[in-house]
């Protein structure tokens, strides 16, 4: 996968690599205390902030590293600049989007997990609209698209460019995925 930019997206300096966690490079802000966040300014666990140990967690597809930390104070909602790659575009992409993507068994646990600790099943890339379920749609996800319904998203949300996630299924045939949103 792709390296990401934990850098929030109109940031215009480049990536820049760390050596504590070889998949992301070195955050260069921290998420502000939120509702689902309220500890973000916490002490960081090895140097390396939650957020950063998040999206790590995220991309290896390790439930338990997800769930600690959320509890170091990770904010659920945070987002990341991604490279180009086999599954996505450059630009944003939240810790749920990454989460649909991780290529383990566990993907779906941490889909759950993430919306649980109130990860926003509505968030969309904010250069294209296409959300969440759009993305496993697209990607022939079934199980997590069957989740992400289950807990609230809009089956019938398009991309801005107005392909619906059924439409994106159907046209990349992913004949279960249009069965389930039909």
């Amino acid at each position: 996968m792709a390296p990401l930019n934990t850098a929030p997206c109109t940031d215009p300096s480049p990536p820049t690599a760390t050596p504590r966690l070889p998949h992301l490079p070195t955050p260069t802000t921290q998420d502000p205390p939120s509702p689902h966040n309220p500890r973000a300014k916490r002490s960081r666990p090895h140097g390396v902030d939650p957020k950063s140990l998040l999206l790590s967690a995220v991309q290896n597809g390790d439930e338990e590293a997800v769930a600690r930390a959320i509890s170091a104070g990770a904010e659920v909602n945070c987002t990341a600049t991604m490279e180009r790659s086999e599954h996505f575009s450059a630009g944003s992409v939240s810790a749920l989007l990454l989460a649909v993507f991780a290529d383990t068994s566990s993907c779906v646990r941490i889909v759950k997990l993430l919306v649980e600790r109130g990860a926003d099943v509505h968030w969309a890339r904010p250069h294209n609209g296409a959300d969440v379920l759009w993305c496993a749609s697209a990607v022939g996800h079934a199980e997590v698209v069957r989740l992400l319904a289950e807990l609230g998203a809009n089956v019938k949300t398009p991309a801005k460019k107005g392909a619906t996630p059924a439409y994106v299924a159907a046209q990349n045939g992913h004949l279960e995925v249009v069965r389930l949103l039909a």
